[in-house]
């Protein structure tokens, strides 16, 4: 995998926040947190719209998963890949972040995430049943809500 100063996802990276987060496609859009392995394989070359995490979302989805990813998650995150490597850009994602990602967009793939920061994301440490338990409750259209006494 690349571990230059870019992405290989588009020819005009000013390091800006307007990255859409994938890693070796070209000629895609509206794809966030996609990838292919390789810069040169069919996997690469014009994905379809409206995809996260290599998956087809649909574009209403595509937008809810655009503003929770790019506005509250990551709202913070600047990748200065003019000073840094792309993997030590991700490197500065605190594990509660990616344990917010993985939490809170279902669609999430590590795999996929792997792929595009170059490593496995490390994550808070949590209760794995609880949290199951609460994604069936979610799933199921109960809503959990937080006590703080």
């Amino acid at each position: 995998m690349n571990t230059n100063n870019s992405c290989n996802s588009c020819n005009s990276c000013s390091y800006c926040n307007s990255c859409c987060y994938c890693r070796n496609l070209k000629m895609t859009e509206c794809n966030i947190f996609c990838a292919s392995e390789n810069y040169d394989d069919e996997n690469s070359f014009q994905q379809p719209r409206w995809r996260a995490f290599n998956k087809v979302v649909g574009k209403k989805r595509y937008w809810e998963i655009v503003g929770l990813i790019k506005n509250d998650i990551f709202k913070d995150l600047k990748l200065e890949l003019d000073k840094n490597s792309w993997e030590d850009e991700w490197r500065k994602v605190s594990p509660k972040l990616w344990s917010r990602m993985r939490d809170e967009v279902p669609e999430y793939d590590e795999k996929v995430v792997e792929m595009v920061i170059g490593f496995k994301p490390e994550y808070e440490e949590q209760d794995s049943v609880a949290m199951e338990a609460i994604k069936m409750l979610e799933s199921k259209g109960y809503k959990i809500v937080k006590n703080d006494k």
